[in-house]
């Protein structure tokens, strides 16, 4: 019984040896089958639905990447790269411009490298762009890893991806995912569902490949369709921070409500796409932030969309370029301009000053060197000539001049030729006359430079704007302050025009804005840069700017762009400067009538010398 039952263990054993043995064989077989269906099936892919593909790029842990024996019926440029800090062009046809779009990467890289590989890609900005297609190869041609490949890559923000294998039996297979909905056009059809980021629904989908020209059509057409269309209520993290007049946030029982233009634009974005809100308040005492020009260094909110913290940030800014972010194209209009204390000029206020002595003697001087010269010029025989550009000048018409008041009213006339000469011309005598030159309000920076104004302005807007030709420029840390400050002092406050404007309705129009902005620039949204749903909402919003939708909210929130009626009407005193432009008309018209008469006296005299 004994040597019976060792008898049969023997067999057992060398049985199960014999079939173990042989496994590995055939496993090898296998695999090196499916390397090769694997490359003719991938060039087949690419010649029926990505021939219009100018540059292919392979990343490759081999030397020899899978379609090197295999030739395409088109003709691309590769880019071949091996070892991410080694970039080597395998190929350059003629005609074919280096990395000319369209583009696709074709990935052949073991599992636990393809992390590791598309990390060190990312720091290569040429190459790094999620919207180009991706076409992922596994080494041993193992279709049960898809899943793991296809979850890594959307980890990465890649949705444009397939992933292409060979089964055991000898099915050919392309697999993509969503990670939003569980939906994919024909023939795709699910393979899972499993749990993605944020425990939401993540769903794996196969199709049959086949070369077959009644399938070739239907399944190109199936390859690329939009997954962002619809995020199936995936939550997106919303930063926001209330910056009246375009954002304000009430609390009340424990619910959220956004008001003004920047949620609504955003809000019904979002709505569009179907995907939850996950709000991420900000302290207003944090700056919206800027980028220090000489560090490079991201300061402030905008820095948590820089590092991936939150998608976007709801509220509109002006965006200089920040690594990892981008804008959308929907664009608001803002300037850049001052307030300063309104300056009320002295005004027709002048006639109840006293002047000063040297007025008077000014005034005694010159009326005695006229009365000299108009009795030196009467015994003349061109006296009447003389009368006649004298008439011209103070303009009154007297065939001679009166005995008695004739130094009266060249005094009286030459005062009022004064008073035009120094309000168009500011001189000594106008100090006492007319109205102060320091009396002018601010139009320009010139006028901030002249009249010696502080400038007081937010360190951001120093990083957004060039502004070396304000010479007395002082920064503090945000905007507030430098508005506050205009209460205690009478410095000027450099600051965009749409906040400007608010303080200078609070104000009872005690300060004053130009006209016209200093500087204008764009307001705009900042998101991630590699978040997925951004194309969709990009095309949202150009539509809500074509349809009037932007220009709706503007009127609803009372947001004026113009910088014309900056401020409310209101009555003012009418003052001298207000005829300004009537005395240089006043002054241009003497002068050319002086001309002329002086013309018409030498040609008269020259006539009368040749009779």
């Amino acid at each position: 019984m004994f040597n019976k039952y060792n008898l049969i263990i023997a067999i057992i054993i060398y049985s199960v040896t014999k079939l173990t043995s042989g496994k590995p064989n055939y496993h090898s077989k296998i695999a090196v089958i499916n390397q090769q269906d694997q490359a003719e099936l991938t060039a087949d892919l690419l010649n029926n639905c990505f021939n219009k593909i100018n540059t292919i790029i392979i990343l490759s842990e081999k030397k020899k990447p899978i379609l090197n024996n295999f030739k395409l019926n088109f003709s691309p440029s590769f880019i071949m790269i091996e070892n991410i800090n080694k970039l080597e062009r395998i190929k350059r046809p003629k005609k074919i411009i280096y990395m000319q779009p369209p583009r696709i990467f074709l990935i052949q890289s073991k599992l636990n490298s393809l992390n590791n590989l598309l990390n060190n890609l990312k720091s290569y900005k040429i190459f790094w762009d999620i919207k180009i297609p991706i076409i992922i190869l596994n080494e041993n041609g193992n279709c049960n890893e898809a899943e793991n490949y296809l979850f890594i890559l959307w980890k990465m923000d890649f949705l444009n991806c397939l992933y292409i294998c060979i089964d055991l039996n000898n099915n050919k297979k392309l697999l993509t995912f969503n990670p939003y909905i569980q939906k994919a056009p024909e023939p795709w059809k699910i393979n899972k569902i499993i749990n993605g980021s944020n425990d939401h629904p993540w769903t794996l989908f196969e199709q049959d490949y086949s070369s077959k020209k009644n399938n070739k059509h239907d399944i190109c057409k199936s390859l690329n369709f939009d997954k962002a269309r619809d995020l199936g209520n995936y939550p997106t993290r919303v930063g926001a921070i209330e910056y009246t007049p375009y954002l304000k946030i009430n609390k009340l029982n424990g619910s959220i409500k956004y008001s003004g233009i920047d949620a609504d634009i955003n809000l019904q974005s979002l709505l569009k796409i179907n995907t939850s809100i996950e709000s991420i308040f900000f302290d207003k005492s944090i700056p919206l932030g800027y980028v220090e020009q000489s560090s490079g260094n991201v300061v402030g909110i905008i820095g948590n969309v820089s590092t991936g913290d939150i998608d976007l940030l709801m509220n509109s800014l002006v965006i200089a370029k920040i690594p990892n972010t981008t804008t959308t194209f929907t664009y608001i209009p803002v300037g850049l301009t001052s307030v300063t204390k309104k300056l009320n000029p002295l005004g027709v206020n002048f006639i109840y000053q006293s002047p000063s002595l040297n007025i008077y003697l000014s005034f005694i001087i010159i009326g005695l060197l006229i009365f000299t010269a108009v009795n030196l010029i009467s015994k003349q025989s061109n006296y009447h000539n003389f009368i006649i550009v004298i008439q011209i000048i103070f303009g009154y018409s007297l065939n001679d001049l009166p005995v008695k008041f004739s130094m009266r009213i060249v005094l009286c006339t030459l005062m009022i030729f004064f008073l035009i000469i120094n309000l168009i011309i500011p001189g000594n005598l106008k100090s006492s006359l007319t109205v102060v030159d320091g009396y002018k309000n601010i139009e320009d920076i010139k006028d901030l430079n002249e009249l010696g104004y502080r400038v007081k302005t937010a360190r951001f807007i120093t990083e957004l704007f060039d502004l070396s030709d304000v010479n007395n420029l002082n920064i503090r840390e945000d905007n507030i302050q430098c508005q506050n400050e205009l209460l205690s002092d009478n410095d000027a406050c450099l600051d965009f025009d749409i906040y400007l404007k608010a303080t200078m309705n609070l104000s009872n129009n005690i300060y004053h804005m130009p006209k016209k902005s200093f500087l204008s620039a764009q307001r705009t949204y900042l998101y991630r840069r590699d978040w997925p749903g951004l194309d969709r909402i990009n095309k949202l919003q150009l539509r809500m700017m074509d349809c009037g939708l932007v220009t709706h909210w503007f009127k609803k929130y009372k947001i004026n762009n113009r910088n014309n009626n900056y401020y409310k009407t209101m009555w003012e005193p009418l003052n001298i400067l207000n005829f300004k432009f009537s005395f240089y008309v006043l002054f241009g018209g003497l002068a050319f009538s002086i001309i002329i008469c002086l013309l018409e006296v030498v040609v008269f005299q020259i006539y009368c010398n040749v009779i």
